[in-house]
């Protein structure tokens, strides 16, 4: 999972929980190499998501 790029999340159906637990797992510094994460419309602008993946230059994408 290191050399991962993107990551699509968008037809899981991950809740808030899901996404607070991915967020950290970006903040920790999992996932070195991610540029791009795919997560449903409702997940897109989460507080925690956007915080975690804003400093790595993380692109989140919202998708149906």
């Amino acid at each position: 999972l290191g050399s991962l790029q993107e990551l699509c999340l968008h037809r899981n159906q991950i809740g808030d929980g899901g996404i607070k637990a991915f967020s950290a797992a970006i903040a920790s510094g999992s996932l070195p190499a991610l540029k791009k994460v795919v997560v449903q419309y409702a997940h897109e602008d989460h507080t925690q998501l956007v915080a975690a993946c804003k400093p790595r230059y993380i692109r989140i994408v919202g998708f149906s």
